[in-house]
């Protein structure tokens, strides 16, 4: 049952109107069978209702009236199916136009104006008019009535069906908005009154219609006197019920006193006059007393202002007497009443102002503005005490333009304007507290996020003028540095957080003088002002000019980093003293025993005077003094990397290329190596300039060369790439490569190949220096080295190098 709960309004709604419309189809079948004419049909009231009310959901409840009205009135079964259709699709047109037409015009129509009611009539009687005319086509066009019966079909139909459109749905519509007002009846009067009246619509109508003759319906129209006093005693409402008791006295009476076809005719036009004339009386009788209603609240909303205004409310005439003042006046100036200040002032220029000429100034201001806000002046009460008030006084002019009178509002700020003086006595001696202040002072205003003071040492510190301070802003670079506003935002929340005003909060920060140069300062803060709603306004702070701290804190900074580097330095030096005791201890030993070996190998050959064997041996003791001679050689270079280094300059690094490929052409050339050089990808063809020792970087170039060359194993087609793998990052630094097509080095010795006498392979030519050597330069130049390489496919060796 959630659907019923649901829907239950519109389930009640279409219950009571389909309960409601078969007893009305009922009543009119009634009615039409009994006399033949169709003086009135209150169900096309009744769906107008429902479609304004339901909206365009509802429209097919209109179809159903009238198709039951056809077979309940006719009665045949010789009726088209077609006739009853179209009779029922015709009936929902002027619904239709109705619903479109009022909700075109109104939002959320009402019947509140005499606007309302015409526009309500001129839409229904156009509606009505287009649905009579389908409904006539409809009898014509299906055979239930001849061509010649049109205009008396289509006449009867409209008048039929607007006469309960103008009764019946007012009635409805007034119900459903709430427009009956029952507290009014329960008034004895008022009830008496609305019996009399609905007693007498009935009562006059049957007096009418029962006068034998031709002046029957003439002394109908005196039906129209009670209508007329329901519409000027109940408004709108009474007015919509009168019309519908009006028409069912009508309809009721009609039968029974036998009246006459064409006095029928005259009483449906006397129905529709009398029901426009009560609604367009009533709705203008509504309106009217609405409006009344609206004066007197606003009558009574203007006098409880007025006689409860804290402030005082008065009309006073040019020439210095008031004509009305407030209880608050009165009491403003010591009067007892009202009535007592009215009738004691006779010259409000010398009883009430202090000073003859401002009374004089003011009157002056109002020929011109007429209306003149804020105006402070000085007065005095009935007792000759002092008082200072603030005015807000305007004109009244009449048709011509000249002064009636003046009116105003008059509020005492004595406590006010004492309390700002005071104010800005101690703001003035606090400010001159601050400039005899030796630091740099101000006070900071959070609304306005700008300094509202500084000191004098503040100007001269900054060089800024105290016109200049103003305009300045703390979200602009100009005073702050942008990196500073996190620490200072934060430092801000901070105060604005303080929960008394006795701390003090500090943040340093920068500030650019009027020279340009930023100044490190130190503030120290504290709450000046507050809201109040508590909330801090405004700071003070004193400012301790840091620089000369800051630029030390930076040089011990600098020089702490610099240790570390140097640290750092020492503790590589140590690792590769470490490595070279080894090396002298391991390398260098090699060679010396294998001289003191053969030099007895020597002696024996001598002795037995082998000089084939003696010569063999001596060429042994050479290599071996070669090797150490080599190895003794690359030590000593490898220790000078560092510390004797040439001048730095720029070099194009395809020059470097050049250089080292000549000095290792031989190498080259014996094993059928083919070198490429590659420009940067996205970039113009060429290699970039470096920054650097032009002898070390060749160096670096010679010994990748040569090593790539040295390690190409059984490579049938040897080649070597030479190039810059990117464009170049924002750090200052270019990487370039060099890569081999060679044998490889396996992922485990990428790091082992920069060591110190770290050969991969013992029978290879070399001391296992050189790539320790590269390594050595590149690091010096503020670059790295790295490999990258899978044995059997080739290696590739990154390097940074620092480029301008």
């Amino acid at each position: 049952m959630e659907w019923f709960h649901k829907y239950r309004d519109k389930i009640l709604y279409v219950g009571g109107y389909l309960a409601l419309a078969v007893l009305l189809d009922l009543a009119s079948g009634a009615f039409v069978l009994q006399t033949g004419l169709a003086i009135c049909y209150p169900p096309a009231g009744l769906y107008m209702a429902a479609i304004l009310l339901l909206g365009w959901w509802a429209l097919p409840l209109a179809f159903l009236n009238p198709v039951f009205s056809v077979l309940v009135t006719l009665h045949s079964p010789d009726i088209p199916s077609i006739a009853v259709v179209g009779i029922g699709l015709a009936s929902m047109i002027s619904p239709a136009i109705a619903l479109a037409g009022l909700r075109r015009i109104f939002r959320g129509f009402r019947f509140q104006t005499a606007r309302d009611v015409t526009l309500f009539a001129l839409i229904v009687f156009l509606a009505v008019f287009v649905e009579c005319l389908a409904a006539a086509a409809v009898y014509v066009l299906t055979g239930l009535a001849p061509r010649s019966a049109f205009a008396t079909i289509a006449t009867g139909w409209w008048i039929s069906n607007v006469i309960p459109c103008l009764t019946l749905t007012p009635v409805i519509l007034l119900w459903v908005q709430g427009g009956i007002n029952y507290e009014l009846l329960r008034n004895k009067r008022i009830g008496f009154q609305t019996a009399l009246i609905l007693l007498s619509i009935p009562l006059t109508i049957f007096v009418s219609l029962s006068t034998q003759g031709d002046t029957s319906i003439s002394r109908l129209y005196v039906a129209l006197l009670p209508i007329l006093w329901a519409a000027l005693a109940g408004g709108m409402t009474g007015a919509a019920w009168a019309s519908l008791v009006m028409t069912v006295s009508v309809l009721v009476l009609t039968p029974s006193l036998q009246i006459s076809p064409e006095m029928i005719i005259e009483a449906q036009f006397f129905l529709l006059m009398a029901t426009l004339a009560g609604l367009l009386t009533g709705s203008i009788v509504t309106e009217r007393r609405r409006a009344e209603s609206a004066l007197r609240a606003s009558e009574e909303k203007y006098r409880a202002i007025f006689e409860n205004a804290n402030d005082g409310i008065f009309q006073s005439t040019p020439a210095g007497r008031f004509l009305k003042v407030n209880p608050a006046m009165a009491r403003m100036y010591g009067y007892e009443s009202p009535q007592a200040m009215v009738e004691q002032v006779t010259d409000i220029a010398t009883q009430i102002y202090v000073n003859v000429e401002t009374r004089e100034d003011l009157q002056r201001r109002l020929a011109r503005e007429s209306k003149v806000i804020g105006f402070e002046v000085c007065l005095q009460r009935k007792d000759g005490s002092q008082f200072w008030g603030s005015l807000d006084i305007h004109s009244i002019f009449d048709a011509e333009g000249n002064t009636l009178y003046y009116e105003g509002a008059l509020t005492d700020v004595t406590i006010a304007k004492t309390t700002a003086e005071n104010l800005l006595e101690r703001q003035h001696l606090i400010e001159t507290i601050l400039e005899a202040e030796p630091g740099a002072v101000y006070i900071y205003d959070f609304q306005e996020n700008k300094n509202v003071f500084v000191n004098k040492n503040w100007l001269t510190n900054y060089g800024y003028s105290k016109q200049e301070v103003p305009e300045i802003r703390d979200d602009t670079e100009q005073l702050l540095n942008m990196d500073d506003l996190p620490q200072i935002m934060q430092h801000r929340q901070r105060l604005e957080a303080a929960l008394d005003d006795e701390g003090t909060f500090t943040v340093d920060y920068r500030i650019r003088g009027k020279d340009g140069n930023w100044r490190w300062v130190q503030s120290h803060d504290t709450v000046f002002t507050r809201n109040p709603a508590g909330q801090v306004t405004q700071i003070l702070g004193i400012l301790h000019d840091i620089t000369e701290s800051k630029q030390r804190e930076a040089e011990v900074q600098r020089l702490n980093e610099e240790l570390k580097l140097r640290v750092q330095e020492l503790e590589n030096s140590n690792a590769e003293l470490t490595q070279f005791t080894y090396t002298v201890s391991h390398d260098l030993k090699s060679p010396l025993v294998t001289i003191n070996g053969f030099l007895g190998y020597l002696e024996q050959d001598a002795s037995s005077g082998n000089l084939e064997r003696l010569k063999e041996d001596a060429q042994r003791i050479r290599e071996a003094t070669l090797k150490m001679h080599a190895l003794l050689t690359e030590l000593l270079e490898l220790s000078r990397i560092g510390r004797v280094m040439n001048a730095p300059e720029e070099i194009p690094f395809a020059d470097l290329v050049r250089n080292a490929l000549e000095m290792v052409h031989g190498q080259l050339e014996a094993r059928r190596v083919t070198v490429q050089i590659a420009s940067p990808p996205g970039t113009q063809p060429g290699l970039p300039v470096v920054y650097g020792d032009r002898q070390r970087l060749m160096e670096v170039l010679q010994n990748l060369l040569d090593n790539a060359a040295k390690y190409m194993g059984h490579q049938s087609n040897p080649q070597i790439e030479i190039g810059s793998a990117d464009a170049g990052g924002g750090d200052g630094q270019q990487t370039f490569f060099v890569k081999d097509n060679g044998m490889g080095i396996a992922p485990e010795y990428y790091e082992r190949v920069f060591g110190l006498f770290d050969k991969l392979d013992a029978s290879s030519e070399g001391t296992g220096v050189g790539l320790a050597l590269v390594k050595r330069i590149i690091e010096v130049h503020g670059g790295k080295i790295w490999v990258e390489s899978e044995w059997g496919t080739g290696s590739t060796f990154y390097f940074t190098l620092p480029i301008k």
